[in-house]
């Protein structure tokens, strides 16, 4: 039932980013001017996290220690010592949240396009001006997301222990086992 959902929403997802970037790709540039530019970078996000969606499939399962967010398929590969689980958990996660990054910029675009209020320091810039401003804020925000999933949720020798039985039972993976990939929010620690 899971993987079928996941078709249904790639797919209606694809073809509405398809579409979008075909209408805009196809419509003139004064209609829309450079929120061309805006509209596109958000379908193609859009791309890359239902795409990252589709291939990882992850589980999300709630326990009383935590909260455990892990790939459906494992494999024993590492990247620097750090499980491929874990880095596409937390590339997922971080191509999910990005979407809120682009949810700003839409807002900063159109209330800079729609009100004329006052005066802003960013009045005189140019595109060269927002596309710099755009992309630092992209990096800083996406560099601090990652470090902070990778530093704050990567399993540890503690999450390991705390991990319930209930999950190997269900899912039918040993996220005890050291070289198994997981993401975990903990809320209460064993002592």
């Amino acid at each position: 039932f899971h993987t079928i959902i996941i078709g249904v929403t790639t797919t209606i997802s694809n073809f509405s980013n398809s579409l979008l970037m075909f209408i805009v790709a196809t419509t003139a540039s004064e209609h829309i001017g450079s929120y061309k530019h805006l509209l596109l970078f958000f379908a193609i996000c859009n791309f890359v996290t239902t795409i990252g969606h589709a291939i990882l499939q992850a589980y999300c399962h709630l326990t009383p220690s935590g909260f455990y967010f892990f790939p459906r398929i494992m494999s024993n590969i590492f990247i620097f010592s750090v499980p491929l689980a874990t880095i596409s958990c937390i590339a997922f996660m971080a191509a999910f949240y990005q979407t809120y990054l682009i949810l700003a910029y839409h807002f900063v675009y159109r209330y800079k396009t729609v009100t004329r209020l006052g005066s802003s320091c960013t009045d005189n810039w140019s595109r060269k001006h927002w596309i710099i401003v755009g992309i630092t804020v992209y990096v800083i925000y996406m560099s601090s997301f990652e470090a902070t999933a990778l530093l704050g949720m990567s399993a540890t020798d503690q999450t390991r222990r705390d991990v319930p039985a209930e999950i190997l039972k269900i899912y039918g993976m040993d996220l005890r086992d050291s070289r198994t990939g997981f993401l975990v929010i903990t809320f209460r620690v064993s002592r």
